[in-house]
């Protein structure tokens, strides 16, 4: 009782100290500091624990039941802190339409104990409109801010610090063992399906942000080689298609307005062969040190497309989608509401395996909300993405355009991730794309301001520091 009670205390007031900075930047329009911050936490503990089962410390405070996620209590006091901060805004359909997704979400919650489901999966699956709510913060981003494109800038900085780190300690076959109290089981130098996933979303935000901007954007583009290459590390086939999907949308949305592309070709160069050097660095190390040659990353690429282990997998999700189907033809409308598990047979094991999740997000959709849930989310999505790219070729300030180009991008990588991984449940991705709709909204409202002459665009590396 006294290490509850010692926790619930700590939480009030170190709550009281972020709800009041939070409030005191929101009155002064700094929300990209507020998101930066978020995502900056989501960086560090994606690059100390490359899993969603963290153990207790800091990022996980637990005493006996009484636990959360530090990052989720974070969000909550953020989202709190900027609608009391208040501020008009003009609702747009697409605000309306994540509004009525997250109440349908709401809804089926009620729906879900209604029918007896697990109230711990019910109370895991209604995270998601935690993380939607985000898009209350990102929105009010004043875009043309030289503060908010500072607040990015040291983001991108740091992330790529991480996820340099990271690649080298991987390339090498090392880890970094960070292990200290709260921090339990901490280590840098192991790359997963999330991490890889959250590295190449925000290499895509330097690299959009780089490419259209007027002043200082070599060091950005310096820095965010190693935010690309986490998926070849990964030995996810997930991480890959992610990647894959983002290099392609970007290929087709840049020649739209290519009119706002300001990077030359030898500094886009640049970023080609500072990443070409770290997929090098195996070769060169197992050169030196062990006399050998190999194909770089080709281990962790030949585990995530051809080994046993991921044919079984493949073949588990097969399964558990299919017998997800079973149950949404019992209640294609509604749904079973949240926190409804299935049973299906896992090959590897050889035994039957109860779970929440389906690794699909239309899948998992159907399954929980009914066909009602999955058309508003699937409007509110086209409807953000459609924002994005309005802005992207209309808008007349750089930043406005870049930050509209790297949300599309970033969904549009999300939402592949999401046909072979469940989204909502990951801590670390699904407040990034709660950011990116928001982001979607404050570009397009924005849109038709006049451009910002200022001298300053991105910060220096000096600047980050």
């Amino acid at each position: 009782m006294l290490a509850h009670l010692l926790l619930i205390l700590a939480a009030l007031a170190g709550g009281s100290v972020l709800f009041s900075w939070f409030y005191r930047l929101a009155r002064t329009r700094r929300h990209a500091t507020i998101v930066c911050f978020i995502l900056g936490l989501i960086v560090l503990e994606t690059g100390l624990y490359e899993t969603i089962d963290i153990p207790t410390g800091i990022f996980h405070p637990a005493t006996g039941a009484l636990k959360f996620e530090t990052v989720d209590f974070i969000i909550l006091v953020a989202v709190v802190a900027t609608l009391v901060a208040g501020k008009n805004y003009a609702l747009s359909r697409t605000s309306l339409l994540w509004a009525a997704f997250g109440g349908w979400i709401l809804t089926e919650a009620v729906v879900g104990v209604l029918n007896g489901n697990p109230h711990s999966n019910i109370a895991y699956e209604l995270k998601a409109v935690l993380y939607l709510s985000l898009f209350t913060v990102a929105r009010r981003i004043p875009l043309k801010d030289p503060r908010s494109q500072q607040s990015f800038a040291r983001l991108l900085y740091f992330s790529a610090l991480v996820a340099g780190i990271t690649v080298i300690l991987g390339a090498t076959g090392l880890r970094l063992n960070l292990s200290a109290p709260g921090l339990r089981g901490a280590e840098l130098g192991q790359v997963g399906s999330i991490g890889a996933n959250l590295f190449v979303a925000l290499g895509v935000l330097g690299l959009c942000m780089a490419v259209c901007s007027e002043h200082r954007r070599f060091p950005l583009l310096f820095v965010i080689a190693p935010l690309f290459v986490p998926p070849l590390m990964a030995q996810q086939r997930a991480a890959l298609v992610n990647l894959a999907v983002s290099f392609v949308v970007l290929a087709a949305l840049l020649p739209v307005a290519r009119h706002k592309l300001k990077a030359t070709m030898a500094e886009v160069t640049l970023v080609v062969l500072a990443a070409t050097a770290l997929v090098l660095l195996p070769v060169f190390i197992n050169g030196v040190v062990e006399a050998k040659r190999q194909i770089p990353f080709s281990h962790s690429l030949s585990a995530a497309l051809t080994s046993g282990e991921k044919k079984l997998s493949a073949q588990d999700r097969v399964n558990q989608i299919n017998e997800a189907r079973t149950l949404i033809r019992q209640r294609p409308v509604t749904g079973w509401g949240l926190g409804k598990t299935i049973t299906y047979y896992e090959v590897g094991f050889k035994e039957f395996i109860v779970t929440y999740l389906t690794h699909n997000i239309i899948t998992d959709l159907l399954l929980r909300t009914g066909a009602v849930g999955l058309l508003l989310f699937v409007c509110a999505v086209v409807g953000s993405i459609l924002q994005g790219l309005t802005a992207w070729r209309f808008a007349s300030d750089a930043m406005v355009a870049a930050t509209a180009l790297a949300s599309v991008t970033i969904i549009a990588g999300w939402l592949a991730h999401g046909m072979v991984e469940s989204l909502f449940e990951h801590v670390q991705l699904a407040p990034l794309f709660g950011i990116m709709i928001g982001l979607c909204q404050a570009a397009v409202s924005q849109v038709r301001e006049p451009a910002t002459v200022s001298g300053y665009t991105l910060a220096s590396v000096s600047a980050a520091t």
